[in-house]
């Protein structure tokens, strides 16, 4: 959405991805030229000798950014992670506008970023700021857990946001459900998303025999490619289970359209979430939604108003929250469209490319003043 709304604006975009994959295939079908150069994450070691050496490795990465925005001479770059610290330092070296978007949690809030305890925290957030022009945020909370709350830094919140395909009138029910054999008349709950720890799944597994006490005719479809052992383990456990004929595991999908419209509710159980994209796509598809109460997501969902809101790891209220809608379709509808509202409101492209828009010109302001 960065890149198209650069372009639309004329702007000349160059992209960089770390390494090749799908991401550098889908946009190099765009109007911009697209690289690959090298460099991971230099917050993932908690203590100071390996931190420092992971900056250090960066910093040497970082030359080939300076040859790259040497040659092509860069009005701005904009950096869409906090890990792409050696992008930040080549800008910073040459003395050209940078934007840092940051979009991730740390550990103590069970994100995967990691820094040294002592006084890790506050190196990171004076680097950061001795180094943008104008910061960026995806979320209050992700602001709050790398800056803290009553920090002196300035950050500018961006939420992120879904195409214009999610915001259509919904569609065919049964687009999903035929093919996995399942009738119009079951309830199916859903649970959207990749196969990792931190969104939930154990959490939501505990509660399925509490849904199925109240509403027997119950299913559960689970997105997310089975291509790691957190995920195998899981397709193990619940192969194990009295309800493994309720669970159904449908891998990766392309086009999550047609799994929202077959959803009865879905259901976001994460242990942390620096946003909650699935959440806004629930939002915009017009699917009940049951959220745990955590990062981002508690800025998104307005518990009884857009969706409902429980705490992490209490299995009993998420199974109450998913029965109540799935029993109570009035009340459920009532908040669908307040949701579709809010999605409207906030989380539209034109919104995204808006603000991001704003955040760049007002860095390019500052740079020339």
């Amino acid at each position: 959405m960065i890149v198209s709304g650069m372009i639309d604006r004329s702007w000349d975009v160059d992209v960089y991805f770390a390494f090749d994959g799908p991401f550098v295939k889908r946009m190099r079908r765009k109007r911009c030229s697209v690289s690959v150069i090298p460099h991971s994450s230099w917050l993932r070691q908690p203590g100071w000798f390996r931190f420092m050496r992971n900056l250090v490795v960066e910093n040497r990465r970082s030359i080939a950014f300076e040859r790259e925005f040497e040659r092509t001479r860069p009005d701005l770059v904009y950096v869409n992670s906090l890990v792409s610290y050696a992008a930040a330092r080549a800008a910073k070296r040459l003395g050209i506008p940078l934007v840092w978007h940051m979009r991730e949690l740390f550990s103590d809030e069970n994100g995967e970023m990691v820094c040294p305890s002592l006084f890790g925290r506050s190196f990171v957030r004076r680097l950061v700021a001795s180094m943008a022009t104008k910061i960026a945020v995806n979320s209050a909370a992700v602001g709050s857990n790398i800056f803290g709350s009553a920090s002196q830094v300035a950050y500018e919140n961006v939420p992120n946001a879904i195409d214009n395909t999610f915001f259509r009138a919904r569609g065919d029910r049964m687009a999903f459900r035929r093919p996995v054999n399942l009738s119009s008349a079951s309830r199916l709950v859903g649970l959207p998303g990749t196969l990792r720890q931190v969104k939930g799944h154990e959490y939501f597994l505990r509660s399925i025999p509490l849904i199925l006490e109240q509403v027997p005719d119950c299913f559960f479809a689970i997105t997310g490619a089975i291509d790691s052992q957190f995920a195998r383990e899981l397709v193990d456990r619940v192969k194990k289970s009295p309800f493994v004929d309720r669970v159904i595991f449908t891998g990766n999908i392309s086009d999550m359209l047609p799994f929202y419209y077959g959803c009865d509710v879905c259901c976001v159980p994460s242990l942390s979430e620096p946003f909650g994209r699935t959440a806004i796509e629930c939002f915009a598809t017009r699917t009940p939604l049951v959220a745990s109460g955590v990062g981002g997501l508690k800025e998104i969902v307005q518990d009884g108003k857009n969706g409902l809101i429980v705490d992490y790891g209490d299995e009993k209220a998420l199974a109450d929250s998913i029965v109540s809608l799935l029993n109570k379709p009035k009340q459920a509808e009532r908040q669908v469209e307040q949701a579709f509202l809010d999605a409207e409101a906030r989380y539209t492209e034109r919104a995204y490319v808006e603000r991001t828009s704003a955040v760049i010109d007002e860095a390019l302001a500052l740079a020339n003043r």
